[in-house]
C-alpha cells in the first residue's frame, strides 16, 4: 500500500521486485517490522521443533537474531540503502 507521504506499507504478500520497485519510484520509507519479526520467531521455533530441551536463551537467541540481521541486510540491498548510514557525519 503506498500513500502520499512516501510510505510503503508492505505486506507478507509483496514481492522483492515489487519493494525494489517502489523505491526506484521514490518511495523514502518501507516499513519491514513484519519481515523482522518472522524471521525471529520462525527461527526459534525451529530451534526449539528441532530439539525440544533447548532452554538456554543464550544459545538460542543469537541464532535468532542472526537470522533477523540476514534479512535486514537482504531488505538494505533490495531497497538500495546498503552503507548509506557511513553517509552522515556522526557516524564516522
Amino acid at each position: 500500500m503506498i500513500n502520499p507521504y512516501g510510505v510503503l506499507g508492505v505486506s507478507p504478500s509483496a514481492t522483492d521486485e515489487e519493494i525494489k520497485k517502489a523505491a526506484e519510484l521514490g518511495i523514502c520509507k518501507v516499513n519491514i517490522s513484519s519481515d523482522i519479526k518472522n524471521a525471529y520467531f520462525c527461527k526459534l521455533r525451529n530451534i526449539i521443533n528441532e530439539n525440544d530441551k533447548a532452554y538456554e536463551p543464550n544459545v538460542i537467541f543469537p541464532k535468532c537474531m542472526e537470522e533477523v540481521s540476514n534479512v535486514v541486510s537482504h531488505k538494505f540491498d533490495l531497497l538500495g540503502s546498503k552503507d548509506k548510514a557511513l553517509l552522515y557525519w556522526f557516524l564516522k
